[in-house]
């Protein structure tokens, strides 16, 4: 159900009860013919008491395909981003139709135009703003998405009550998971961000933080400096392990060392120690001489005369 109409060429947007200007709408639009931007066909202001909701309804029911009833929510989510995109310095239309030459055409919620980007320093031609209240796939949320950016949006936001599960963020399209409690509606599952804190942060800054540009300058840089001061940690904890390290391999090398002389010292004879294949004396160190003696085998003795050894 549209919010917008049109008359003498220019909008009229259902907005509150109260509002004195949609008092005047619904007091004179037999006098003032109202169409529809969907299908021009004649509109008629109404209003669901029992939600305060206004809108426009076909005179004729059946003549359009464009629209199909809509949802208290929907119809306030529409009314609420309008207003925030506004108040952000966008021009904004409900109801938008976008034609691109390939013929097709998609109508989107809530398209603004002419805005900044001042987080990138990017001119948007318009943004797209989509509410999705009933469950939708990714096939077909990406291809009315495509038809979208087809139309001339340079990227499109849309809100769900559950996103589909295989549906991923790109350059061109974003979304969040949306909730409505008591006519407001949180993003996220996150109380300090509400729909209009949401889009006006969208349009003025990129992001949907909620914080000033100050205030996120600040939090970039104590994330800095936790960064670096992890990366000191991490250095010290590095340095410390590789001091372990090497006392560990220099024990492990002297452990090895005294087992293997354990093992190749071995005393025998007077005064000799057993290497391998060899022996050497035990008082001067040398390699001691062999010589062979018949009946008694091998006779190993040193120069020094206090080491000598039989073999049989």
């Amino acid at each position: 159900m549209p919010i917008r109409a049109i008359r003498d060429g220019k909008d009229v947007y259902a907005t509150s009860v109260s509002d004195p200007a949609w008092l005047e709408v619904r007091e004179t639009y037999k006098k003032y013919p109202l169409t529809l931007p969907c299908c021009g066909a004649v509109a008629i202001p109404k209003v669901r008491y029992e939600y305060g909701t206004c809108f426009f309804a076909h005179k004729a029911k059946g003549g359009c395909t464009f629209y199909a009833p809509e949802t208290r929510q929907h119809i306030e989510a529409k009314n609420i981003i309008r207003h925030a995109a506004m108040e952000s310095g966008w021009r904004a239309t409900t109801e938008a139709r976008m034609v691109w030459p390939f013929e097709g055409l998609a109508i989107a919620d809530v398209l603004c135009k002419k805005g900044h980007d001042l987080l990138s320093d990017k001119y948007f031609d318009c943004v797209a703003f989509e509410i999705q209240l009933s469950p939708q796939n990714d096939v077909t949320t990406r291809q009315r998405n495509l038809n979208y950016i087809n139309g001339g949006a340079e990227v499109v936001h849309w809100f769900f009550y559950s996103p589909p599960r295989y549906l991923y963020q790109t350059e061109h399209l974003k979304f969040y998971k949306v909730s409505e409690e008591d006519g407001k509606f949180w993003i996220n599952d996150n109380p300090d961000l509400d729909l209009v804190t949401v889009v006006s942060n969208i349009l003025r800054v990129g992001h949907i933080s909620g914080k000033t540009e100050e205030q996120r300058r600040v939090e970039e840089l104590q994330k800095a400096e936790e960064e670096r001061l992890r990366i000191l940690q991490e250095d010290e904890e590095e340095k410390q392990y590789q001091i372990e390290l090497q006392e560990a391999r220099k024990k492990a090398r002297e452990e090895a060392k005294n087992r293997k002389k354990v093992i190749e010292d071995i005393p025998v004879g007077k005064n000799v120690i057993e290497r391998g294949p060899y022996f050497y004396c035990a008082f001067c160190g040398t390699r001691m001489k062999m010589t062979r003696i018949f009946s008694h085998g091998l006779h190993y003795t040193c120069e020094c005369g206090q080491s000598e050894h039989f073999l049989k």
